[in-house]
């Protein structure tokens, strides 16, 4: 507006059947999103019908114009020019001038560009705002799981990057298995979109399935990266994951990793151990012995797992880090799960002014304590 030398503008869009101006700028009269009708919608219908901009130097002796509402509006000259998309106009750009104008060919040729500009400005809008939504949903499919496991509280957590509009594939899920124990996992795809969303579907599934047949994680994730590794031999991807068994009744935490941050065992009295694992990560190395690991947990105690974009999140070239995420925890003063996530993630934000080159993923599960068993009467 300011270098078309234009008093006023507006972006009218196709709304259902009319129009409505969706965009405005010093045009206190007009309310956005109204439909026009009448007069009102003159001009884009005219723009429309003949993909042409229409330009009127004096909109006071133009038959065309409502001269009523052109003087409450206070203009004089305008100038319209179609928003073009695929060959069909969809939206009209305004540029009004409240003084009487002769345009000359440097300022027309200007709005013309200007218009196409838009043009793909508002499809790009368009385009972006449908894949975060497909985005978003099979995300959320993704990222399922129970609302309730008996024995545990726990409290998910996943925030996309602020940069893409990608499905990402960072995972968790919790799952009940047999003789009182639960199924734990937090990993990340290599990659993003649908390949990356139906990887993540593989493995989670995978796991989930072979834990039913084997009590060891280590021989769970034997299986899986063959499966990946098969799954995956013309476009080789490759998965980081944690994956531990929580044995209710004893406390005992099975767990086996691959290529994955360590997650945080965090006892009531505030001690904190990174339960690191050595071993590479899936679908890459054929051959691979993944090895199983314990700990114990207690009552109250916490497992904190979480993803690599938690830990790499950048604050110019400084790291977030693994000892920043392990004094924050060790700080909370009320360690319930959906407590810890929420400090976390609003320390990272803060961190990282809220921009987030990865996804984060974060899975925190409290455990209540060793279940006593009443004996049959």
């Amino acid at each position: 507006t300011e270098a078309i030398g234009a008093g006023s503008a507006a972006i009218e869009l196709r709304t259902g059947g009319g129009w409505a101006v969706m965009y405005k700028l010093s045009l206190p009269g007009v309310a956005i999103g109204r439909p026009l009708t009448g007069s009102r919608a003159y001009f884009a219908e005219a723009v429309a019908a003949d993909q042409e901009s229409i330009v009127i130097e004096d909109v006071l002796n133009d038959p065309r114009v409502d001269r009523a509402n052109m003087e409450r509006a206070k203009l004089r000259s305008l100038v319209a020019i179609p928003i073009i998309i695929r060959d069909e106009v969809t939206g009209v750009l305004f540029f009004n001038h409240h003084e009487r104008t002769i345009y000359s060919p440097r300022q027309l040729d200007f709005a013309e560009k200007l218009g196409a500009a838009v043009s793909l400005a508002l499809e790009n809008a368009r385009v972006y705002a449908g894949q975060r939504a497909i985005a978003d949903t099979l995300q959320q499919v993704l990222l399922t799981v129970p609302e309730t496991v008996p024995g545990i509280d726990f409290n998910c957590f996943y925030q996309s990057a602020t940069e893409v509009a990608e499905v990402g594939g960072d995972f968790y899920d919790i799952f009940e298995l047999e003789h009182d124990r639960v199924g734990v996992i937090i990993g990340d795809v290599s990659g993003k979109g649908l390949p990356a969303a139906g990887l993540t579907s593989l493995v989670k599934d995978t796991i989930k399935a072979y834990s039913f047949i084997y009590k060891s994680p280590a021989a769970v994730l034997n299986r899986t990266n063959q499966v990946i590794l098969q799954r995956t031999a013309d476009s080789p991807s490759f998965v980081t994951v944690f994956f531990a068994v929580l044995d209710k009744t004893t406390g005992e935490l099975s767990y086996s990793g691959a290529g994955h941050p360590p997650p945080l065992l965090v006892t009531a009295r505030r001690e904190i151990t990174a339960l690191r694992v050595g071993s590479p990560v899936l679908g890459i190395f054929s051959g691979i012995t993944y090895i199983d690991h314990r700990a114990g947990m207690g009552r109250n105690d916490l497992l904190v797992g979480y993803t690599d974009g938690l830990i790499e999140a950048r604050r110019d070239k400084k790291l977030y880090g693994e000892a920043r995420l392990m004094g924050l925890v060790e700080q909370e003063i009320d360690p319930r799960p959906e407590n810890v996530n929420e400090a976390i993630t609003q320390d990272l934000l803060a961190f990282s002014g809220g921009k987030l080159a990865d996804d984060v993923a974060i899975l925190t599960i409290k455990y209540h304590g060793p279940q006593v068993h009443k004996k049959a009467a």
